[in-house]
C-alpha cells in the first residue's frame, strides 16, 4: 500500500502540475502522525495517478485498495482528499477520476480487466456519484437520446450528482427509467451500463432504508407494548430468535406478520393504557 505514495513522488519529477497537486493535497489533509493520515496519503496518491496517467497499474492499485479498505471507505477517502483541491463548481479532478473508473468498469477499453476488478470500479463510481444527503435539483429535461448522452458526456460531477439525486428520489419509476428508455442498447452500451448501475444502486439504497424503517417500527411497537421480546414473540406466535431478526433488520417479516405485530402492539397498549 505504502509503495503507491513512493511511486507517486517518483513520477512528479518532470511533472510540475502533478507535483503542485500533490503538495496542495497533502497540505489540505493536514499532515499528522498515525496510520489514518498515511491511508489518506495513499488514497490521494492513487487518485492523482488515475487522473493524470493512463497506466493500468494504477487501476490494479485501486482494486487492491478497495479490497483492503472496502469500497465505501475508499470512496469516502477519495472524496475527502480530492475535494479541497478541486474547484467546487465543476469538480474537474473528481470528475476525471469517476470517468476513468467508469471506463474501466463498463467501457470496451476496460474489457481486459478481470470481472471482479470491474465490479470494484463500478462500486466506487456509484458510491462517488450517489452521495447521501445530496439534494435533488431539477435536471434538464431529457426528451431524446441526444439529451441523455449530452448530460452524461458533457456533464461533470456536481451535475451528475444532481441528476442521480433525482433518480434516488424516485428509484423505481422516475427519471432513471425514462432516460434508459431513450438510449439505444447497441450504440449506447457504455451510457446504459452507467445509468443502470446508478439506478440499481439507488434501488438498493431505497430497499435498505425500507428495511431499516420496518425494523424501527417493530422496535418501537415492542417498546411501547411494555413487554419483553420473549413475551411479545409468544403473543405473535413466533420464537424470540426469529423476532430478534425482525428487530435487527436482518430479516423482513411478511406483510401478514407485520400486521400481526402491529395488532399485538395496539392490543397491549389498549390493555395497559400506555401510548
Amino acid at each position: 500500500m505504502w509503495s503507491i505514495v513512493e511511486h507517486c513522488e517518483e513520477r512528479q519529477r518532470g511533472n510540475p502540475p502533478l507535483r503542485r497537486l500533490w503538495r496542495r493535497g497533502q497540505w489540505a489533509i493536514r499532515p499528522a502522525e498515525g496510520p489514518r493520515h498515511q491511508v489518506r496519503r495513499v488514497a490521494l496518491a492513487n487518485a492523482l495517478a488515475l487522473i493524470v496517467f493512463e497506466d493500468a497499474a494504477d487501476l490494479a492499485d485501486v482494486a487492491v485498495l478497495a479490497r483492503q479498505l472496502g469500497t465505501a471507505r475508499l470512496a469516502d477517502l477519495q472524496e475527502e482528499v480530492l475535494a479541497p483541491i478541486d474547484p467546487a463548481a465543476t469538480r474537474p479532478r473528481t470528475t476525471a477520476l469517476v470517468t476513468r473508473l467508469a471506463r474501466a468498469a463498463w467501457h470496451e477499453d476496460g474489457a481486459g480487466e478481470a470481472d471482479a476488478d470491474r465490479a470494484l470500479y463500478a462500486e466506487l463510481v456509484t458510491r462517488l456519484v450517489l452521495q447521501r444527503g445530496e439534494r435533488a435539483g431539477t435536471p434538464p429535461p431529457a426528451t431524446s437520446r441526444a439529451d441523455v448522452l449530452g448530460a452524461l458526456h458533457d456533464g461533470h460531477l456536481p451535475s451528475w450528482r444532481r441528476q442521480v439525486a433525482a433518480i434516488a428520489a424516485e428509484p423505481w419509476a422516475g427519471p432513471g427509467a425514462d432516460w434508459i428508455a431513450l438510449l439505444d442498447p447497441r450504440r449506447d452500451a457504455f451510457a446504459l451500463a452507467c445509468l443502470r448501475a446508478l439506478v440499481d444502486r439507488a434501488q438498493q439504497d431505497a430497499v435498505a432504508q425500507e428495511r431499516g424503517a420496518v425494523a424501527d417500527h417493530i422496535r418501537r411497537t415492542i417498546a411501547r407494548a411494555g413487554v419483553t421480546q420473549r413475551e411479545f414473540a409468544r403473543l405473535i406466535g413466533t420464537s424470540q430468535s426469529r423476532l430478534s431478526t425482525y428487530v435487527s433488520g436482518s430479516v423482513v417479516p411478511s406483510a401478514a406478520m407485520l400486521v400481526r405485530i402491529s395488532q399485538a402492539g395496539d392490543g397491549l397498549r389498549r390493555t395497559t393504557g400506555s401510548g
